[in-house]
Protein backbone atom coordinates (compact mmCIF):
# COMPACT_ATOMS: atom_id res chain seq x y z
CA UNK A 1 0.00 0.00 0.00
CA UNK A 2 1.30 3.82 -0.64
CA UNK A 3 1.51 5.91 2.44
CA UNK A 4 2.87 9.55 2.04
CA UNK A 5 5.11 12.13 4.14
CA UNK A 6 6.17 15.87 3.43
CA UNK A 7 8.66 14.55 0.89
CA UNK A 8 8.07 11.00 0.39
CA UNK A 9 5.74 8.48 -0.62
CA UNK A 10 6.37 4.80 0.58
CA UNK A 11 5.16 1.63 -1.23
CA UNK A 12 4.96 -1.87 0.46
CA UNK A 13 4.70 -4.18 -1.91
CA UNK A 14 3.52 -8.55 -1.05
CA UNK A 15 6.75 -9.20 -1.58
CA UNK A 16 8.30 -7.54 0.84
CA UNK A 17 9.69 -5.11 -1.55
CA UNK A 18 9.31 -1.49 -0.06
CA UNK A 19 10.51 1.37 -2.23
CA UNK A 20 10.88 5.12 -1.10
CA UNK A 21 10.10 8.14 -4.10
CA UNK A 22 10.57 11.92 -3.97
CA UNK A 23 7.21 12.92 -4.24
CA UNK A 24 8.26 16.49 -5.49
CA UNK A 25 11.07 15.63 -7.77
CA UNK A 26 8.53 12.61 -9.44
CA UNK A 27 5.99 15.35 -10.83
CA UNK A 28 8.51 17.48 -11.43
CA UNK A 29 9.67 14.50 -13.70
CA UNK A 30 6.63 13.15 -14.23
CA UNK A 31 8.30 9.56 -13.71
CA UNK A 32 9.06 8.37 -10.55
CA UNK A 33 12.51 9.37 -8.66
CA UNK A 34 13.54 6.49 -6.58
CA UNK A 35 15.22 7.46 -2.98
CA UNK A 36 15.63 3.92 -2.11
CA UNK A 37 14.15 0.97 -2.88
CA UNK A 38 14.57 -2.91 -0.86
CA UNK A 39 13.20 -6.14 -0.54
CA UNK A 40 13.14 -7.45 3.25
CA UNK A 41 13.93 -10.95 3.12
CA UNK A 42 11.61 -13.24 5.02
CA UNK A 43 8.56 -10.32 5.10
CA UNK A 44 5.79 -11.30 3.04
CA UNK A 45 2.66 -9.30 2.54
CA UNK A 46 3.35 -6.25 4.71
CA UNK A 47 0.88 -3.98 5.81
CA UNK A 48 1.04 -0.22 5.38
CA UNK A 49 3.54 1.55 6.76
CA UNK A 50 3.31 4.11 10.15
CA UNK A 51 5.67 6.98 9.67
CA UNK A 52 7.46 8.89 11.90
CA UNK A 53 10.36 11.67 12.14
CA UNK A 54 12.68 8.97 11.16
CA UNK A 55 11.65 5.55 11.19
CA UNK A 56 9.30 3.52 9.14
CA UNK A 57 7.46 0.96 11.16
CA UNK A 58 6.01 -2.06 8.92
CA UNK A 59 4.54 -5.63 9.72
CA UNK A 60 3.64 -8.45 8.25
CA UNK A 61 4.62 -12.60 7.97
CA UNK A 62 7.71 -13.92 7.88
CA UNK A 63 8.63 -17.27 6.02
CA UNK A 64 7.46 -19.39 8.96
CA UNK A 65 4.31 -17.76 8.76
CA UNK A 66 5.20 -16.31 11.90
CA UNK A 67 4.78 -12.53 11.93
CA UNK A 68 7.60 -9.85 11.66
CA UNK A 69 7.55 -5.94 12.34
CA UNK A 70 10.69 -4.03 11.16
CA UNK A 71 12.04 -0.35 12.24
CA UNK A 72 13.70 0.75 9.04
CA UNK A 73 15.61 3.84 8.94
CA UNK A 74 13.28 6.51 6.68
CA UNK A 75 16.62 7.84 4.83
CA UNK A 76 18.24 5.20 3.65
CA UNK A 77 15.91 1.86 3.84
CA UNK A 78 18.28 0.23 6.47
CA UNK A 79 16.74 -2.11 9.01
CA UNK A 80 17.59 -0.72 12.41
CA UNK A 81 15.75 -3.18 14.37
CA UNK A 82 12.75 -6.28 14.09
CA UNK A 83 10.33 -8.04 16.41
CA UNK A 84 8.92 -11.46 15.45
CA UNK A 85 5.34 -12.33 16.84
CA UNK A 86 3.77 -15.99 17.61
CA UNK A 87 1.49 -15.45 14.57
CA UNK A 88 1.04 -12.89 11.60
CA UNK A 89 1.24 -9.19 11.94
CA UNK A 90 -1.97 -7.84 9.48
CA UNK A 91 -2.66 -4.54 11.37
CA UNK A 92 -0.57 -1.44 10.51
CA UNK A 93 1.70 -0.60 13.69
CA UNK A 94 1.07 2.67 15.39
CA UNK A 95 3.20 5.12 17.46
CA UNK A 96 1.91 6.46 20.42
CA UNK A 97 4.13 8.34 23.46
CA UNK A 98 7.27 6.72 21.93
CA UNK A 99 5.85 3.05 22.40
CA UNK A 100 4.93 1.12 19.37
CA UNK A 101 1.64 -0.76 19.34
CA UNK A 102 1.28 -3.71 16.74
CA UNK A 103 -1.87 -6.60 16.76
CA UNK A 104 -0.90 -9.86 16.06
CA UNK A 105 -3.63 -12.91 15.22
CA UNK A 106 -2.49 -14.12 18.57
CA UNK A 107 -5.17 -11.57 19.63
CA UNK A 108 -2.56 -9.97 21.55
CA UNK A 109 -1.49 -6.12 21.13
CA UNK A 110 2.48 -6.09 21.44
CA UNK A 111 3.89 -2.56 23.47
CA UNK A 112 7.38 -1.91 23.13
CA UNK A 113 9.68 0.53 23.64
CA UNK A 114 10.33 2.60 20.62
CA UNK A 115 14.33 3.13 19.65
CA UNK A 116 15.82 4.96 17.42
Amino acid sequence: GLTIDEQNLYNSSADGLITSLKINESIKNKKAVVNWSNKYEGLKDPTQIYITEDILYVGGTSENKKGKLLAIRKIDGKVLWTFDTPLAINSRPLVVESRVFVGCDDNKIYVLKEIK
